[in-house]
């Protein structure tokens, strides 16, 4: 059985909403002079045990794992909502173009497979078969020491101070709601290009469907029972943002 901490939705601490599981929210490889601090943040859940999972880094040139695998240790602590960051220094990270890390959990599975200044396909280790995404900002010769790259509700940002080991500044990731207090959505995963979605209040819903950078790739407003029609989505997976009214909920959406 997966670990609960893995699941990407529906926790709900002290009336707080968390949107994903574990993931990969800060990243420093380049600077001015010789690259220092290097290493990568990992967030999610409070108390959730990293043992087990890992981190590969991927050769942009070859798609191949370049020997720097790391073992992830520790529980991520709580910083105040029930969620946190621990930051994992890694020296000799490359410097792109079109690098890559894949954070991997215990059972095997490639939770993220993110990349910088390009993107690659991987052809070892658990992302065999998968191409990257690339996070859209990089770091050259010329970012100053003491800065990373910092993912936000939108996206990564391009350099900015290090927040290493705590949860970044509009993070957006803590989003204080009152749940809808009945919601289906079938089917799920999806297979068939529509997917629909049930609550007990029949008032209109803001659907809002993003990608697992956070970018909001369909947004429209329905009645509740209403066909939703996702044919133009591609096969991964999404996070379902459903509003009604004052009440709001997040769930994994998977597209096959």
């Amino acid at each position: 059985m997966r670990r609960k901490t893995t699941l990407f939705f529906c926790m709900l601490v002290a009336g707080t909403l968390w949107a994903q599981e574990i993931f990969i929210n800060e990243l420093h490889y380049d600077n001015q002079g010789d690259d220092d601090g290097e290493g990568f943040e990992i967030a999610g859940p409070a108390g959730t045990d990293l043992e087990g999972y890992r981190v590969l880094l991927y050769n942009g040139s070859n798609g191949k794992s370049y020997g720097l695998e790391e073992t992830l240790t520790g529980t991520i602590d709580d910083e105040g909502s029930g969620y946190g960051a621990r930051w994992f220094p890694k020296q000799k990270i490359q410097n792109g173009p079109k690098d890559a890390l894949a954070l991997v959990d215990p059972e095997g599975q490639v939770l993220e497979f993110i990349s910088y200044e390009g993107v690659v396909t991987a052809i070892t280790g658990p992302a065999t078969g998968m191409t990257s995404t690339d996070i859209g900002v990089k770091e050259s010769d010329k970012t100053p020491v003491g800065h990373s790259l910092q993912r936000a509700k939108t996206g990564w940002r391009s350099p900015l101070p290090k927040t290493e080991a705590f949860l970044n500044e509009g993070q957006g990731l803590l989003v204080p709601v009152t749940t809808v207090p009945y919601f289906l959505i079938y089917p799920n995963p999806a297979s068939g290009g529509h997917i629909t979605i049930k609550t007990t209040n029949f008032a209109s819903l803001q659907v809002s469907i993003y990608s697992v950078l956070g970018k909001v790739v369909y947004q429209q407003r329905f009645q509740a029972g209403s066909l939703i029609n996702i044919e133009n989505l591609s096969e991964g997976i999404y996070f379902l943002e459903v509003k009604q009214g004052n009440s709001q909920v997040t769930k994994k959406l998977l597209i096959k």
